[in-house]
């Protein structure tokens, strides 16, 4: 930890950075930095360093400069071109770019990411790579800024997985949590009733759902009714579970409702 505090001083935001520096340093050091530093000499310097996992660090580091993101954006190992697919920071001609990488996993990271347009999206959703059917689907499906039309085609899918990940999503029509909420799938409706942005109306028709870890995940949602809260208050299989989670923690807060 010292070292690592140590390096950043020298290394990162602010001051002057001094790459050669790095070199009297741990391997996993050097990853740390490349992964938290804001100093742009240094980021650029590590671009290129022998270790795939060091670049990959860079390549996800919201500080690394456009110009080095580029790069990396060829970079011949898949881990590194996903780091720069799943940088938030990274600009979309760059993401249009590796939406057509020959790596499954790549496109999958530009699907997930939410700065990625919604026409490079509508593309992804229709992914036709055998190998990359789910993965990049999966990206798609998870983006907060997936068209509606996407994830309505999606909920029709026979993936369960892929119904899942649209679970998940945090601007997820009202219409298509209702439709999940009846999915045949149990892990289906508890993503349902974990998502906080689930609208309550949705939330209370699985206040009586035969799953008990569905039930107990629409005890957890903030954004319960009163009724539907009072109802699972009274649910002897949901607060008995949650009690024993609290007990197994041993944080009386880590659940936002507690039962008496």
């Amino acid at each position: 930890m010292t070292e690592l505090k140590d390096a950043m001083n020298n290394a990162g935001g602010g001051g002057s950075a001094t790459p050669f520096y790095l070199a009297g340093l741990t391997e996993k050091t050097i990853e740390a930095i490349a992964k938290e530093s804001s100093a742009s000499e240094v980021l650029n310097a590590l671009a290129s360093h022998k270790s795939f996992i060091v670049r990959a660090k860079v390549a996800g580091n919201r500080n690394t400069p456009v110009a080095t993101l580029s790069i990396l954006a060829t970079d011949e190992q898949d881990s590194v071109r996903m780091c720069v697919g799943g940088n938030e920071h990274t600009p979309v001609a760059i993401l249009v770019s590796l939406s057509t990488d020959k790596e499954p996993d790549v496109r999958a990271s530009v699907g997930g990411n939410p700065q990625c347009p919604a026409e490079t999206l509508a593309i992804l959703a229709e992914d036709e790579d055998d190998r990359a059917i789910i993965n990049v689907r999966h990206g798609v499906a998870q983006n907060p800024n997936c068209p509606p039309d996407i994830l309505e085609a999606f909920s029709k899918s026979e993936s369960g997985m892929l119904r899942l990940y649209i679970a998940t999503n945090p601007n997820c029509p009202a219409e298509i949590f209702a439709v999940l909420a009846q999915d045949e799938i149990r892990e289906v409706r508890q993503e349902v009733a974990k998502n906080p942005h689930c609208p309550a109306e949705t939330l209370d028709s699985l206040k009586t759902d035969a799953e008990i870890l569905v039930r107990v995940n629409v005890a957890q949602n903030p954004n319960i009714s009163a009724d539907t809260r009072a109802y699972l208050g009274q649910d002897a299989a949901v607060t008995s579970f949650l009690s024993h989670l609290n007990r197994m923690t041993n944080k009386p807060d880590a659940y936002p409702y507690q039962f008496d």
